[in-house]
């Protein structure tokens, strides 16, 4: 736990906005809906999280929600089979996801 605290601690004191993405990172807190910044909170917070309350926040947010996986790769080199265990295959084309050709002005 004192590592991942630690990590969380320098990711926030290392991420702080440069002055023209100020701007930006104020607009989208609001967006999120805070009122104040959300590192300070979180700076608040950390010494007292435990192991207990990451666990309670999983059980009550994360488990048993349904999630995504998106695997890119070529098809012949997939074990589809393996794959589909884990829940319905939806093959998608490299066009769908990424943009090929340059935007138009």
């Amino acid at each position: 736990m004192s590592t991942a605290r630690q990590s969380l601690l320098n990711d926030i004191n290392n991420s702080y906005p440069t002055f023209r993405g100020k701007p930006l990172m104020i607009a989208l807190s609001e967006r999120l809906g805070y009122t104040a910044d959300q590192n300070t909170a979180m700076v608040e917070q950390l010494p007292a999280l435990t192991q207990q309350d990451i666990e309670d926040f999983y059980a009550r947010n994360i488990k048993n929600q349904p999630y995504q996986l998106m695997i890119v790769g070529n098809l012949k080199k997939l074990d589809l089979k393996a794959l589909a265990k884990y829940g319905n295959i939806v093959k998608v084309k490299k066009e769908d996801i990424y943009r090929t050709k340059p935007l138009k002005k």
